[in-house]
């Protein structure tokens, strides 16, 4: 069974579904994303777990449902996409059509 997941790391790295992306390159498209305050990273796997950390080493445990992370799981395929195009003008206006959805 695939195991659906999202992951900010402390190097802010986004990693979805074991696919990596910076955080640059996740704001193109989600520009409004950011960790809850005072986060360093977040781990969410589907309906298994979904925490926070806070500081160092603070785990902070949320609800295990996350209608936030999931909604970024479903835009992976739009993701690799863009960022596998070598088309500056696609890239460019596939970014702008994502954003646009995405408000």
């Amino acid at each position: 069974m695939k195991s659906y997941s999202f992951k900010h790391t402390p190097d802010d790295d986004i990693i979805i579904n074991d696919k990596l992306f910076t955080l640059d390159e996740f704001r193109l498209v989600h520009p409004s994303y950011s960790l809850p305050k005072n986060a360093s990273s977040r781990v969410y796997v589907r309906g298994h777990k979904h925490y926070i950390i806070v500081g160092k080493s603070n785990q902070i445990k949320l609800p295990k449902e996350s209608p936030e992370c999931d909604f970024y799981i479903s835009k992976l395929h739009e993701l690799e996409i863009l960022f596998r195009s070598t088309n500056d003008d696609l890239r460019q206006a596939m970014i702008r059509e994502l954003q646009r959805k995405a408000l």
